[in-house]
This record gives C-alpha cells, sequence and structure tokens, in this order.
C-alpha cells in the first residue's frame, strides 16, 4: 500500500469526525437542516473502497467531500468536543486497518454485494416503487454504484465509526477489538445487501421461482437457529434450486450464489 493511499485515509478519517462532530450534535434534533445527512456516507464508503485498488487516486474525490462537508457544517450552532486534530499523524494506525488481510477480503465482498444491487436496482425483476430507503445517484464522489439501500449504508457507518476511535485513541494493540468490531459490521452490510436483491426480486420471479423460494427459506431458518453466535466464520446448508444438491457455504457465499442464479 502506497505512501499516498495512506494519506488520503488519513484525510478521509478527519473528513469524517469533523462530519460526525455536526452529525451527532444535530441529526436528532435539527431534522429539517440534517434529516439526508446520510447521503455523505455514499462518497466516505466509495472513498474508502476505493483505497484498497492501488490505482486509484483519491484526490479529486477528497477535494469534492471536504467542500460537501465544510458547507455541511456551515452556520452550524452545536458541534461535540470531538477533537479532528487527533486524526493526525497515526500513520502507523492507518497502515495497520489497509494491511489487516481480514478487512481487506470483507471489504472485496461489500463493493461487489453493493455493485449487484445497485445493478440489479436497473432491472425488470425489481419494483422502485417499494423502495423507500433508496439513495440514488447522491455520491459525491466517482463511482459505479449508483443506487444504495439505506441499511447496509448505517452498518458502515458503524463500521467506519469503529475503525475512526482505533485511530483517535492510538491503541495499535486495538485491545478493544474494533478492527474487528468493523469487520462484523461490513459483514451485515454485505449480507444486507444481499437480502434486499432477493427480498424484491423473488416475488417477481417467473422460472424456478419455488425452488429459488426453498432455498431462501432453507438459509432464513439456518441463520435464525445461529442467533448470537458469530456468522462470519458460520457455514450453513446451501440448498441449489436448480442442481437441488446441498454444499456447506459460508453464509455471504451462500446468498451470493442464489443472487447468482437469479441474474
Amino acid at each position: 500500500m502506497s505512501i499516498l493511499h495512506i494519506k488520503y485515509l488519513e484525510e478521509l478519517f478527519f473528513q469524517y469526525i469533523c462530519y460526525l462532530n455536526v452529525d451527532l450534535a444535530n441529526s436528532l434534533i435539527n431534522k429539517e437542516k440534517y434529516s439526508r445527512n446520510i447521503n455523505f456516507l455514499v462518497p466516505f464508503r466509495d472513498i474508502f473502497l476505493g483505497l484498497y485498488n492501488p490505482k486509484y487516486i483519491a484526490e479529486q474525490d477528497l477535494e469534492k467531500l471536504k467542500t460537501a462537508i465544510n458547507v455541511y457544517s456551515k452556520n452550524v450552532s452545536t458541534l461535540l468536543a470531538i477533537r479532528q486534530e487527533n486524526m493526525r499523524n497515526k500513520q502507523e494506525l492507518i497502515k495497520h486497518i489497509l494491511q489487516n488481510e481480514d478487512l481487506r477480503k470483507i471489504c472485496a465482498e461489500y463493493y461487489h454485494s453493493n455493485k449487484k444491487f445497485s445493478d440489479a436496482f436497473e432491472t425488470s425483476l425489481i419494483n422502485k416503487d417499494d423502495f423507500k430507503d433508496l439513495i440514488s445517484n447522491a455520491q459525491q464522489c466517482e463511482s459505479n454504484i449508483k443506487h444504495s439501500f439505506v441499511q447496509p449504508l448505517l452498518e458502515f457507518n458503524n463500521a467506519l465509526s469503529h475503525l475512526a476511535i482505533f485511530i483517535y485513541n492510538g491503541d495499535k494493540d486495538d485491545k478493544l477489538q474494533n478492527i474487528e468490531k468493523a469487520q462484523n459490521h461490513i459483514y451485515r452490510a454485505t449480507l444486507d445487501n444481499y437480502k434486499m436483491i432477493l427480498r424484491f426480486t423473488i416475488p417477481n420471479l417467473q422460472d424456478n421461482k419455488e425452488n429459488i423460494l426453498k432455498s431462501f427459506y432453507s438459509m432464513r431458518e439456518q441463520e435464525f437457529l445461529l442467533l448470537g453466535e458469530s456468522f462470519i466464520d458460520k457455514r450453513i446448508d446451501y440448498l441449489c434450486p436448480i442442481e437441488k444438491n446441498i454444499r456447506k457455504l459460508p453464509i455471504i457465499t451462500a446468498y451470493k450464489e442464489l443472487v447468482k442464479i437469479i441474474f
């Protein structure tokens, strides 16, 4: 990972703390002005995921985000006292985040689930009128993810908060396990994307609907029986609607396979 990418990520987290200082103090009280602040999570997500690409140059996207946050926070009378400067000069901690292989893998899964959701939304299998919690074309940066569902974005926001506090506290040993907790939130965001695709496409299917539903119900039942346990390393029985066989797969992989059958 290049020094430039570390610099970009440092700036991204600095802007995230600027955003949080406004959001946490105002979003629940001053809803008229701050009710759509979730739109900022789209560029935060896209820039963060882009930084795992060695060829990605984030400077232009970061400048757009910085300008938008400056406008967002203009004339705000109430701010929290989270010290933004605490995010500076933490290159070793930022490198620790970028070099975490488990986090990199789940971020790659998360990116693909976002892209799949966005592409699925463009098809005739999804009724656009069914969506109330949709963010479309809201990003401040270049991205091929044009449509996003709110719940996965909120999970990503939780993940970013854990990574931000890891940097803010300066604890390289991560005694509070914030990186692992961030991974868990990104895992759930990935799962939510696939579930939303299935939820809104299955009712409109013409072919093999009964077998796809049977597979979907089976996965949901097994998920319920695993509640209280960490899903990340768990495998479930995936009933393939086409081959009619059963394979033991990680939960995310099982949902992804079912989505592939539809698309």
